[in-house]
């Protein structure tokens, strides 16, 4: 038989293991105090139950948020209900009298306190009863260290692909596609699924190509009414033709002198006369037939020669017999006459090659970048 340990031994050491990562948020809405804490694992068990018989997704939802507040509530304006798991009321009975009954603290709260409550005041309460589920989740890890075995590429890419799996239902296929081609990616298809789109493409495809076939091979619709009953026809025995019959034709296929009409006379039928052919004989073509045609008229024409350009010399010379025609420059500086009334022209002029000063401006002008110029800034 093994060891008896006393409880009174152990109880310091226990009552201080007691409520480990209970945490509390104390805070203040509507001018009350309220004191919530995160839940205890029999608690959510309790939840759950108390909520399975609704429905309705509002029902469920609002339901769901006044049973956390319920449970989670340990002070209401200085009333602590910490370690409270009855509250005595009393009801009066079917004969009026009143009797005290025990309730459950959370059954309490939510019939008495938290059913007047309004539905945006339980659900910033339940909020902040979410906030302490995060501390204690927080302070729980905090000092506790875990041995995480080590990654290697092949196994990180193989844990979440198989997450990738595990909520690839829960995505629509379209945004699948569409997050998968971002990085280029597609999914896999199967083989049956491969082999039924062969099948679909190859039927389709065979199906058109005999389609062209037969629209290849059919015959073209003659332009022209083909004679039904033909017996006859000048380009062979018994080998219809097609015709197109005359307008106003009874379609009986009888016509005078007709292709289709067959030579041989019925029996107590006389033939039609026969139709006389043209003497071709004594024809002409038109391309052996001698056509005079009038040649046209011969029109001399004087040969002028084109003109020679001018030179530089010749335009100055011409403008200025033009100048000197009507005036614009005086007589005597043309001639070089010098008078009195211009004493800068007093003396005699050294004499210039008219020739040479002729030959220079028949030169080519100079091109090319000016020395001087200066591009603005």
């Amino acid at each position: 038989m093994g060891s008896v340990l006393s409880s009174q031994k152990i109880s310091s050491a226990l009552e201080k293991a007691k409520n480990i990562c209970i945490v509390e948020e104390a805070f203040e809405i509507g001018g009350n105090n309220l004191v919530v804490r995160n839940l205890r694992p029999a608690e959510y068990d309790l939840i759950i139950k108390s909520i399975a018989g609704f429905t309705n997704e509002a029902e469920y939802l609002n339901a769901w948020q006044k049973a956390y507040v319920c449970f989670a509530l340990v002070e209401v304006n200085g009333i602590d209900f910490r370690g409270v798991d009855f509250i005595e009321v009393e009801e009066a009975d079917s004969k009026g009298q009143k009797k005290l009954i025990k309730l459950e603290t959370s059954t309490y709260l939510r019939d008495y306190l938290v059913s007047t409550w309004s539905k945006e005041a339980v659900y910033n309460i339940y909020r902040k009863v979410t906030d302490a589920i995060s501390r204690a989740e927080t302070e729980s890890s905090s000092n506790i260290k875990f041995l995480v075995p080590e990654e290697s590429p092949s196994d990180t890419f193989r844990r979440l692909v198989g997450e990738l799996k595990e909520i690839e239902d829960e995505v629509p296929p379209t945004l699948v596609d569409a997050i998968l081609a971002e990085n280029g990616l597609m999914r896999k298809s199967t083989a049956e699924e491969i082999k039924a789109v062969m099948e679909k493409d190859s039927e389709a495809g065979w199906e058109e190509v005999q389609r062209k076939k037969q629209e290849a091979a059919a015959p073209h619709p003659p332009s022209v009414e083909k004679c039904e009953g033909m017996t006859f026809s000048p380009f062979g025995p018994k080998t219809p033709i097609p015709c197109e019959l005359p307008k106003g034709h009874d379609g009986s296929h009888k016509g005078l002198n007709l292709l289709w009409e067959d030579p041989t006379p019925t029996p107590g039928e006389s033939s039609p006369p026969a139709m006389e052919r043209p003497d071709t004989s004594k024809r002409q073509p038109l391309n052996q037939m001698v056509v005079d045609v009038p040649a046209p008229p011969l029109v001399q024409r004087e040969v002028v020669p084109a003109p020679r350009p001018k030179t530089k010399a010749e335009e100055f010379a011409a403008l200025e017999t033009d100048a000197d025609q009507i005036g614009a420059i005086p007589r005597d500086i043309i001639t070089g006459a010098v008078t009195d009334e211009t004493p800068e022209l007093s003396h005699r002029q050294t004499g210039v090659n008219t020739r040479e000063v002729m030959a220079d401006l028949d030169k080519q002008p100079r091109v090319g970048l000016n020395p001087k110029f200066r591009p603005l800034r």
